[in-house]
């Protein structure tokens, strides 16, 4: 399974480390930002350890930042289709 996921993983880390949030008021981009980098934090450690609680967290923190609106369309596909692909026992 890590093999699996790793990819996605590394992937949304190389996205998140390029996208900016596209909200205009400071406190939505500071909600973006926290978003983003819960979510960095999350792929890491999901990448190192694919435990059921590490899953539930990666997979928590792909929907809160889709639902936040922080990225364009494109990238929210791409999350949702991680999160599609996420089996957390």
């Amino acid at each position: 399974m890590k093999k699996l996921f790793l990819p996605f993983a590394l992937m949304a880390t190389i996205v998140l480390s390029t996208v900016s949030c596209k909200k205009e008021s400071e406190k939505d981009a500071e909600d973006c930002i926290a978003s983003i980098e819960a979510l960095s934090a999350t792929s890491l450690a999901f990448a190192t350890d694919p435990s059921s609680e590490n899953c539930r967290a990666y997979k928590s923190d792909l929907e809160d930042l889709i639902g936040l609106d922080c990225t364009d369309a494109n990238a929210d596909a791409a999350y949702q289709t991680i999160v599609d692909a996420l089996n957390c026992p």
